[in-house]
């Protein structure tokens, strides 16, 4: 996955894998220094409506969030040309 583009960042570097997806470093593709991690929802998972409908719920609760102990939430991508991505500070 590395150099795809999600929204506006293309993933350089896989820097995680958790439960339920694998974390890259993302840069904005129109400017270098807006570093973001994005989160990237395992395959098998983007099919499981159950699974998406408990993730708009995480990204919605991870909006009204602000702890300098909790990673920001940015925004979360659902497009037909890669599997479900949560945009993190």
């Amino acid at each position: 996955m590395i150099n795809t583009q999600i929204s506006h960042y293309r993933l350089h570097k896989k820097i995680g894998e958790g439960t339920y997806g694998s974390v890259y470093r993302g840069v904005h593709i129109h400017d270098d220094e807006l570093v973001v991690a994005i989160k990237i929802v395992h395959a098998h998972l983007s099919s499981d409506k159950a699974f998406l409908d408990g993730l708009r719920k995480e990204c919605r609760i991870l909006s009204k969030l602000l702890h300098p102990n909790i990673v920001g939430f940015r925004d979360l991508v659902i497009s037909e040309d890669h599997p479900p991505a949560m945009i993190l500070e």
